[in-house]
C-alpha cells in the first residue's frame, strides 16, 4: 500500500512552525467551506449568518497591524469582527498578547466583536484570569470566547459530515480512482494532520513503513487489569515521544500481588491505534477511547496522573489472547530490561522462556 500525500503536512517556507501552519490551514478550511464549517464555527460564537454574509465574509490569516499580528481575523459585513489567537502543544496564552489584541479589536467599528482563544491544553483558568484584567471599557466580557482544538475538530467533523470511518473509506476510494467530494477530502486530510501534530496518532493497519512484530510491555496489576478489560496499554511516560508502533504487544506481568500470572508473558494483543503525547482532555474526546473513560473508576485514576500540561501515551488493542503455553521469566532475571524489548512473532511463539527473547 502506497502513501497518500497529505497537502497539510507540507510546511513550505511561509509557515515558521506547526502552530502557524495549523492555524493557517484552519483559516483556509473556514474560507473553503463557508456554508458548512464557517457557518458552524460562527454559530458556536453566537453569530447566525445568511448565505450572502458567509459568501462575502473576509477570512484572513495574520494581517499585520501596529498592535501586533493576530493569528486570524474574520469580518462579516463590517458588523462582525472576530480576532483569533491559537496555541498548539504546551504553549500557553500570554497576558500582554491577549490584552494587545483586545485593544486592537476595541478600535474597530463593528457592532459585534469577539476575541477567540484556542489552545490544545486546558488553559481556561489563565484565559479567565487574563479576561478579568482587561478593562471592560476595552471589551465587555461577552466579547471573549475560549475553545480547545478538540472542539474545533468536532465542529469541523459535524459540519462536513465525516467521522473516523470516513478517513479509511476516502483513502480506499482514492486508491481505486473514484471521484470524491472535495470538502470531505481536504477536511479528512486536515484532521489527520492536526491529530498527528498534537498527539502523534497512528493507526497501525494504515502504516506503510516497516514496523516490528512485537513489543513487550511490563504490566503492574492495575495496568494488566485495564489491558484485559478495556483493551488498552500505556507505554512508559519516561519515553518523551512514546514508543514506535509494533503489530502486537506481549504483556509481561510483574511479580506483584494482583497479577494472576506473575513473572510470565501470558497474554498478547494486536495493536490498533497509538496516541503519543496526548493530553487527558484530548484523550477523553477520542471516539475510540470512549469505552475507557466511561468507566468512572478508571477515569478517576487516569485523571490523578496528570496536571493540565502533562501528556501520556496510550495504545488501543484488539481483545488480548491468552497463550496456550505462557512464557516464564527464565534463569536470567531480565524483567527490568523488558520494557524496551522487541522481537519477531516467530521468536515469541517459539520461546521457551523470556531468556530466548533478549
Amino acid at each position: 500500500m502506497t502513501d497518500l500525500i497529505n497537502l497539510f503536512s507540507l510546511h513550505g517556507t511561509y509557515f515558521r512552525n506547526d502552530e502557524n501552519r495549523l492555524t493557517g490551514n484552519t483559516i483556509f478550511l473556514l474560507s473553503e467551506n463557508r456554508r458548512t464549517f464557517l457557518r458552524s464555527f460562527l454559530a458556536e460564537l453566537g453569530f447566525n449568518c445568511t448565505n450572502a454574509q458567509l459568501a462575502s465574509a473576509k477570512v484572513d490569516f495574520q494581517r499585520r497591524d501596529d498592535l501586533g499580528i493576530p493569528d486570524a481575523e474574520i469580518i462579516v459585513d463590517e458588523d462582525i469582527h472576530i480576532v483569533i489567537e491559537a496555541k498548539i502543544g504546551k504553549r500557553r496564552l500570554g497576558n500582554e498578547q491577549i490584552e494587545r489584541y483586545a485593544d486592537y479589536l476595541a478600535t474597530k467599528k463593528a457592532t459585534s466583536k469577539k476575541l477567540v482563544c484556542i489552545t490544545q491544553l486546558n488553559d481556561l483558568k489563565r484565559f479567565n484570569a487574563i479576561k478579568s484584567k482587561i478593562k471592560l471599557k476595552s471589551l465587555p466580557a461577552s466579547s471573549f470566547k475560549y475553545l480547545q482544538w478538540h472542539q474545533v475538530l468536532d465542529i469541523l467533523q459535524r459540519s462536513i459530515g465525516i467521522n473516523n470511518e470516513s478517513h479509511i473509506m476516502l483513502d480506499k476510494a482514492i486508491r481505486k480512482g473514484k471521484q470524491i467530494r472535495y470538502a470531505e477530502r481536504i477536511a479528512s486530510q486536515f484532521i489527520r494532520e492536526l491529530e498527528n501534530t498534537m498527539y502523534d496518532k497512528k493507526i497501525v493497519d494504515q502504516l506503510t513503513c516497516k514496523i516490528d512484530d512485537v513489543s513487550i510491555a511490563t504490566q503492574e496489576p492495575w495496568y494488566m487489569k485495564v489491558a484485559l478489560k478495556q483493551r488498552v496499554w500505556f507505554p512508559s511516560s519516561r519515553l518523551p515521544y512514546g514508543r514506535q508502533p509494533s503489530k502486537y504487544v506481549a504483556y509481561y506481568e510483574t511479580d506483584r500481588e494482583g497479577n494472576k500470572n506473575r513473572k510470565t508473558i501470558t497474554y498478547i494483543a494486536k495493536n490498533l491505534i497509538y496516541w503519543n503525547r496526548i493530553t487527558y482532555s484530548d484523550a477523553r474526546q477520542q471516539q475510540e477511547l470512549k469505552h475507557l473513560f466511561s468507566d468512572k473508576d478508571i477515569d478517576k485514576v487516569i485523571a490523578k496522573w496528570r496536571f493540565d500540561e502533562d501528556t501520556f501515551h496510550i495504545v488501543l488493542t484488539d481483545k488480548p489472547v491468552k497463550l496456550a503455553r505462557p512464557i516464564p521469566l527464565g534463569i536470567r532475571n531480565l524483567a527490568r530490561t523488558l520494557a524496551k524489548r522487541k522481537c519477531s512473532f516467530a521468536e515469541l511463539l517459539s520461546a521457551k522462556s523470556i531468556d530466548d527473547l533478549v
